[in-house]
């Protein structure tokens, strides 16, 4: 715990970290950081697996994408795992697109990118 509240306080400030709860209860997680006017990046997005494919991912990615449209963000994008194949298809249902492959920690990974300034 004493190691996630150290890393918690490293990014307060910093970055958009948003609790996802339904009635009350936490079941999941978004954040928007490594934010200037052109581009904001997406992560830590986690929804508990009894809520997924109930459209409550799919809402929190909703609003994150409206709020980056409020702070002038141009482009919404993330890095996911080239084998989170469920990740990949989730960000392209909701209109990203593959704009390239990484080397990340020796893992590959696929670029997303959401054109806030076309949608």
């Amino acid at each position: 715990m004493e190691d996630h509240l150290k890393w918690y306080n490293s990014i307060k400030g910093k970055d958009y970290f948003f609790v996802i709860d339904l009635d009350g209860e936490p079941i999941g997680t978004i954040c928007l950081y490594n934010f200037n006017k052109n581009y904001g990046e997406y992560g830590r997005f986690i929804i508990d697996r009894k809520c997924r494919g109930l459209r409550y991912g799919r809402d929190a990615m909703s609003l994150l994408i409206s709020y980056a449209r409020t702070l002038g963000i141009e482009t919404l994008y993330g890095e996911l795992l080239a084998n989170n194949t469920y990740a990949i298809l989730f960000d392209i249902s909701i209109g990203f697109r593959i704009t390239g492959l990484l080397r990340r920690n020796k893992r590959l990974a696929v670029r997303m990118e959401y054109d806030l300034l076309a949608a």
